[in-house]
C-alpha cells in the first residue's frame, strides 16, 4: 500500500496515476477528492485507489484519522510519499507568524 499526500496535482497527481497504472494500491490525499478522484478515474480507471481528504497544516487529527483510514482498509503502509507542500516566497523576516503558520 502506498500513500501520496498532495496528489491533487503536479508531481502528486502523476505518481499516483504511474502508480496505479503499474498495478499498485494507492492511497492519495487533497483538499479536495472529489476533483481528484474524477482526474485519476480518467487517468487511470478501474484501479485500487483510496482517496482521503487532508488538511496538513497544524492539523495533526486530519492526518491521524487519514492514516487510521488507510491501516483499516489495508492493514499496512509501505511507501509514503510526502508531497503535500505550500510555499511563501520572500524574506522570512516580513512574514508574520500568522503568514508562516
Amino acid at each position: 500500500m502506498n500513500l501520496v499526500t498532495g496528489a491533487s496535482k503536479g508531481i502528486g497527481l502523476a505518481t499516483v496515476i504511474q502508480a496505479l497504472k503499474a498495478g499498485y494500491a494507492v492511497a492519495a490525499t487533497s483538499r479536495n477528492v472529489d476533483r481528484l478522484a474524477a482526474q485519476v478515474a480518467q487517468a487511470a480507471p478501474d484501479q485500487q485507489a483510496q482517496f482521503l481528504p487532508l488538511e496538513m497544516q497544524f492539523e495533526a487529527t486530519s492526518i491521524q484519522a487519514a492514516v487510521a483510514k488507510v491501516m483499516a482498509r489495508w492493514g499496512h503502509l509501505d511507501v509514503l510519499v510526502n508531497n503535500a507542500g505550500y510555499a511563501i516566497l520572500g524574506a522570512f523576516e516580513e512574514f508574520t507568524l500568522a503568514e508562516v503558520k
